[in-house]
């Protein structure tokens, strides 16, 4: 899953977009903003990119086949903010390592 291209654009986008003064220096509303837009470009794509998650509690599937469900608008900009506050920690230095920035 982690090499789906979905989620390696999603990554070069938070790595894009976060810097070290993010989790220092932004404000709460400034983040939210930040993420709204990763949201709001992957939402606007064509065809749109969606944000997805494992469909039920037990979560025993693997692999890329369902079930799977939408996130809601709200879940998919708090999974944003938490990618954009772990871009910075020490131990995901290669968090978007290898991986190209889409054109878009």
């Amino acid at each position: 899953i982690a090499h789906h291209p979905g989620n390696e654009r999603f990554r070069t986008l938070v790595s894009s977009r976060a810097d070290e003064s993010y989790c220092t220096a932004y404000s709460a509303s400034e983040k939210r903003a930040v993420a709204e837009e990763i949201v709001k470009h992957i939402n606007t794509l064509d065809p749109p990119g969606r944000f997805l998650k494992r469909e039920g509690r037990g979560q025993v599937s693997r692999g890329l086949n369902g079930p799977w469900e939408e996130l809601s608008e709200r879940e998919a900009i708090k999974k944003t903010c938490q990618a954009l506050r772990d871009c910075n920690r020490q131990d995901r230095a290669g968090y978007a390592i290898g991986v190209v920035a889409p054109s878009d």
